[in-house]
């Protein structure tokens, strides 16, 4: 029994050091606010209520919409203010391929962003969704360079059928946005197809084990320089033989002065 209460004693003495090493960790200050700098760029925005609106960020925000409301006292200050975004929205798919511009079709049914990546993405919201949390799923079609294509702008005919986008890559072009290929889109479900009758009987695709073996891309960029190389030896041929055909040509008429 004597031993028992000394057990007992020790484990609420370890027990009490534990909470106190629990409230000393409560105690520590949290890490600081990581402000990016330079700061990152405004892409896009647009009105959501009177005196509310979304942005759209770049750099170390890129993925994300943050939901900004006016200063009440407009007098105040600008360099003053200390304004703070009061919700956001992360967005799939878009960690590194920020929204550029943003608009709405004519029925205000679809929320159309041009992406940085050249491409275009419609997402059906509901009637009177401010805060956008149906903006889940989205249709996606890719209509400018992927490199330098950055969609600026981008709207809607009135039929809500046609859409038009213009990019940094200098095109202008015009989708077509059938509502039945938007919906099989967002309603396409993954499927795993089934094995191929007799393809175990197939003889297997031996591995490259030379290591001086091109890659597909290194392949790619040298059959391009061979066949630059070839239409440049084919034109230099062509032109010797031109050149061949004017000395006799001169030659000729050299001949024909001499002898008039």
């Amino acid at each position: 029994m004597k031993e028992r209460a000394e057990m007992f004693k020790e484990i609420r003495e370890e027990g009490v050091v534990f909470l106190e090493e629990d409230e000393e960790e409560e105690k520590k200050e949290l890490p600081p606010i990581c402000f990016p700098n330079p700061p990152s760029p405004l892409c896009c925005g647009f009105y959501s209520q009177p005196g509310q609106f979304w942005l759209s960020m770049g750099g170390f925000d890129t993925g994300f919409l943050y939901h900004c409301k006016l200063s009440e006292d407009q007098d105040e200050d600008l360099l003053q203010r200390q304004d703070e975004p009061f919700a956001f929205r992360h967005i799939s798919d878009a960690d590194d391929n920020p929204i550029c511009s943003m608009t709405f079709s004519f029925s205000r049914q679809l929320l159309l962003c041009s992406m940085q990546s050249g491409s275009i993405r419609v997402y059906p919201l509901q009637p009177g969704d401010h805060s956008l949390t149906s903006m889940q799923a989205y249709w996606a079609l890719n209509v400018h360079n992927n490199q330098y294509g950055h969609l600026r702008h981008v709207r809607c005919s009135l039929d809500d059928l046609f859409v038009l986008t213009a990019g940094h890559d200098g095109n202008i072009c015009f989708c077509l946005l059938p509502p039945e290929e938007q919906q099989k889109t967002l309603e396409r479900k993954t499927k795993i197809p089934s094995p191929r009758v007799g393809l175990e009987n197939d003889a297997l695709a031996l591995d490259i084990e030379d290591p001086a073996a091109y890659c597909i891309e290194t392949a790619k960029q040298k059959m391009e320089k061979d066949n630059l190389r070839r239409e440049a030896e084919l034109k230099e041929v062509e032109t010797q033989r031109q050149l061949v055909e004017l000395q006799r040509r001169f030659k000729q008429v050299l001949n024909d002065n001499q002898s008039a």
